[in-house]
């Protein structure tokens, strides 16, 4: 319905001249039906006696390029949650936003507008390289665990590359950290690609035990940063929530499909989904009369993991007491490749994966060890196309709760 809106008052056409410096000529060998001229966007939107030159009339101006990008941002966050296909078509503006932030008129959240629109609009490329490197396996072959690597390599670099560009514009702390939002739409970044390439059919066994290893990493490390930033997400917009529910119902999947269900791990994982619901449901439900989307989605959540039957809890016998501060980074790709020796202590029987930290969740995982190989025969389908969470009961209790 909005990009339908959009289009019908040209938000999606180039505007000639733009009231962004760094859109100055963008438009030249453009088709004219591909643009729309200063002038004629003012008279759409109702201001016939603005001067599209003056301070005010690019202001309102750079308003309608904002939208377009906002639009695009939730379009590519909702569908990369849900598996839908994108609807929002990648425009001349969306291809060269990565300065539009850099404006004397600029507004004082424009850039992480623009880090969002960024990291979404590339993560498409990603995928697809990622792919192509498993394809060109056909031709030049080279060993599952040197593609591993330089897949890794490739997806880390990605993720350093724009934290590095982007880091004024994600709130970062003074500690370091930063905002719960951000971490949960990055990891989830992460766990998009993952989960588009889980099975990709040209991939070596290497490379898939790899991609379900850093998947469930990235998903419970999604859940984990939901749980520990609850006190800062308590106005959450509706497609966070839907990015925590896919994370949750990824890792239950994987955590149940591997090894007959049967995964030492499934228990706490089960755990920790738990949590999740329980924030999500405290959020969506203060005030008391509050009945937010994000509360709907728990309740949902709990139905998904009351689907399978209840795992018992698998004695794990540590050979190290696990400690915040011994905890040492893991390569993330150590994760297939049989531990390290080191198994975290349980807390009654459970991994407390909320407590801890994204270096700690890759150690637990690591642990598993030979598990991992009973994952070979998880069939996950593409990141794009799945119905990962029922959505046809979803939005039939959803309407039933709106009414």
């Amino acid at each position: 319905m909005a990009l339908t809106i959009a289009v019908d008052i040209s938000l999606n056409k180039l505007i000639v001249p733009s009231p962004s410096d760094s859109l100055a000529g963008v438009h030249v060998g453009k088709s004219p039906s591909d643009c729309i001229s200063a002038r004629k966007a003012l008279d759409l939107d109702g201001f016939h006696d603005v001067d599209p030159e003056s301070n005010y009339g690019k202001r309102l101006l750079r308003r309608r390029e904002r939208i377009w990008l906002g639009l695009f941002v939730l379009d590519r966050g909702v569908c990369l949650a849900r598996g839908r296909s994108f609807t929002v078509p990648v425009t001349a503006l969306i291809e060269n936003c990565n300065d539009w932030h850099k404006s004397t008129i600029a507004d004082v959240w424009d850039g992480s507008i623009v880090s969002s629109a960024a990291l979404r609009r590339d993560l498409v490329d990603l995928i697809s390289d990622v792919k192509h490197t498993c394809d060109n396996n056909r031709v030049h072959i080279i060993s599952g665990t040197t593609m591993a690597h330089t897949l890794q390599d490739m997806i880390d670099g990605f993720f350093n590359r724009w934290y590095t560009k982007w880091a004024f514009a994600i709130g970062g702390m003074r500690d370091g950290s930063i905002p719960p939002y951000v971490e949960i739409l990055v990891t989830h970044g992460r766990l998009s690609i993952y989960s588009a390439v889980v099975n990709h059919p040209t991939a070596p066994s290497e490379v898939r035990r790899y991609f379900r290893a850093a998947g469930l990493s990235s998903a419970l490390n999604v859940l984990r940063a939901a749980v520990q930033g609850e006190n800062r997400l308590k106005s959450m917009p509706n497609n966070t929530a839907i990015m925590i529910s896919f994370a949750a119902c990824f890792a239950f999947y994987l955590s149940t499909a591997g090894s007959g269900g049967n995964v030492t791990l499934t228990p706490s994982i089960r755990k920790l989904i738990e949590e999740t619901a329980d924030v999500l449901e405290r959020i969506g439900t203060t005030p008391k009369h509050r009945n937010a989307t994000s509360a709907l989605y728990g309740r949902h959540l709990r139905d998904v993991i009351a689907t399978a039957p209840q795992p018992e809890v698998q004695s794990i016998q540590p050979q190290q007491e696990y400690s915040m501060q011994e905890s040492q980074p893991l390569d993330e790709l150590q994760m297939y490749q049989g531990g390290t020796g080191f198994t975290p202590a349980p807390m009654n029987g459970l991994m407390q994966f909320s407590a801890m930290s994204d270096d700690q969740i890759n150690e637990a995982i690591n642990s598993m060890g030979p598990q991992l190989e009973g994952w070979s025969g998880v069939q996950y389908a593409d990141g794009m196309g799945q119905d990962w969470l029922g959505l046809d009961w979803f939005s039939m209790d959803m309407n039933a709760q709106m009414w």
